[in-house]
């Protein structure tokens, strides 16, 4: 059985977060293929995303390039807006796989709020960040309790990065290379994205 996982996110831009996310998931909970998957828009995010979705998508094949099992996808982007959750997994939900959803620790906070999240949780596990064992059994314990035997964890310190910390230092023209792949950085200067604030 093929176990896949998949990880969306506006990317806007990608960044050395959501890699070393992508990155340690795959290697601890042993993903055959992970795919990260730009939103056309979020529907909790009031304002669209400032690049557009074929960016976003270069910006995700750019990153990726290179690194086993990691690759774009593009179904959210390709389909209508807003992109929801329970579509895209309903979509890389096959009968010849075992499912997970990549999700950050403070989106399963929210994970309630989200559409039909017992649909998804159907369909798919839920990976997400923790940094300790202990930091596991709290967020466990909050849990509703059907969701606990759900979700699983990747241990991993998060990586304090922001694609908004990022916007905001190449408006005012200072260095993010420390931040984003070489590739993308180079993606982001051709087409002079984030030049504003």
């Amino acid at each position: 059985m093929i176990r896949k996982a998949v990880f969306g996110g506006s990317f806007d831009p990608i960044h050395i977060g959501h890699l070393r996310f992508a990155i340690e998931a795959q290697e601890q909970l042993g993903f055959d293929e992970l795919i990260l998957e730009p939103a056309k828009r979020s529907p909790f995010k009031p304002q669209p995303p400032i690049a557009s979705a074929q960016l976003r998508f270069e910006m995700v094949t750019r990153a990726v390039e290179g690194l086993p099992n990691l690759k774009p996808g593009r179904f959210e982007i390709d389909g209508p807006e807003p992109s929801y959750t329970v579509k895209t997994v309903e979509h890389y939900a096959e009968n010849d796989c075992d499912l997970w959803l990549m999700v950050g620790p403070d989106a399963i906070k929210h994970f309630a709020a989200w559409r039909d999240p017992e649909q998804i949780l159907q369909s798919a596990r839920i990976a997400t960040i923790s940094r300790s064992v202990d930091a596991i059994e709290e967020v466990a314990k909050n849990l509703p309790l059907p969701w606990r035997g759900h979700v699983d964890f990747v241990l991993m310190e998060p990586i304090s990065v922001s694609s908004t910390v990022i916007r905001t230092k190449i408006a005012k023209g200072l260095s993010v290379r420390h931040l984003l792949p070489a590739e993308v950085e180079t993606l982001i200067a051709q087409h002079g994205l984030y030049q504003k604030v």
